[in-house]
């Protein structure tokens, strides 16, 4: 099957496409999507600086040098008749937009997001922050997409995450941001072994909206004397 990352920067592509390339009969292939309009001399410097930071150069020279990677000058629903001639079976997301529809009937089966959210439960904006001042794990779901805000029809993928291990909030979303690419691997191996995929019932969630700065601070609170607590046992 062919896997298109559709990456807002060529470090977090690469990182994906590394995991999913594990997987025996994947092909992957990074379209690196400017999200914002940028010269190109200032995206060049961008992408190298992110690579550096990241530290995967070896793996971006040789996902490059194979020809796997392809760099795309305009926002992506430009690229729409491209993306379908690329005859993807699936892309991943990782790149930081809202897609139109003809963009996801273009990714072949459509596109996978990796949500620090448990869905249907979690929708929308600070999730994880949601879930710990409710008292509820918070997790990673991975999910079709459609045009809504965390509301696409089928997951294929739902795991829980305690947070009585993290000390911060910045902590906590550094560590489920980046099991995105573990996600996607677990989810395409679900799909590529015809697994039955869970029906995201919105009905049954809630959608949030960014945290207050007063609500934030409990939740701070919560998580460092959860960590320390945790220390103890």
């Amino acid at each position: 099957m062919k896997v298109g990352v559709l990456a807002g920067s060529l470090a977090d592509g690469i990182r994906i496409a590394t995991e999913a390339s594990r997987l025996p009969d994947i092909e992957v292939r990074v379209l690196v999507l400017p999200t914002r309009a940028l010269t190109l001399p200032v995206r060049v410097a961008r992408e190298l600086w992110r690579v550096v930071k990241a530290r995967n150069i070896f793996a971006s020279v040789y996902h490059l040098a194979s020809g796997r990677v392809r760099f795309f000058p305009h926002f992506i629903e430009r690229h729409t008749d491209a993306i379908r001639a690329m005859e993807l079976g699936v892309a991943l997301h990782a790149c930081g937009v809202i897609y139109r529809q003809p963009t996801i009937e273009a990714c072949g089966r459509g596109i996978l997001n990796s949500h620090i959210g448990t869905l249907p439960r979690y929708r929308g904006r600070c999730v994880a922050e949601w879930s710990v001042l409710e008292g509820n794990p918070t997790g990673i779901t991975c999910f079709f997409i459609d045009e809504g805000v965390d509301t696409g029809r089928w997951m294929v993928l739902r795991e829980e995450v305690s947070s009585a291990g993290y000390h911060s909030i910045a902590e906590m979303k550094r560590d489920l941001f980046g099991r995105d690419g573990k996600t996607y691997r677990k989810a395409l191996e679900a799909i590529l072994a015809g697994a039955p995929m869970a029906e995201n019932n919105v009905e049954q969630g809630n959608r949030y909206y960014p945290m207050s700065k007063l609500f934030l601070g409990v939740v701070e609170e919560i998580l460092s004397k959860n960590a320390v607590c945790n220390s103890q046992l």
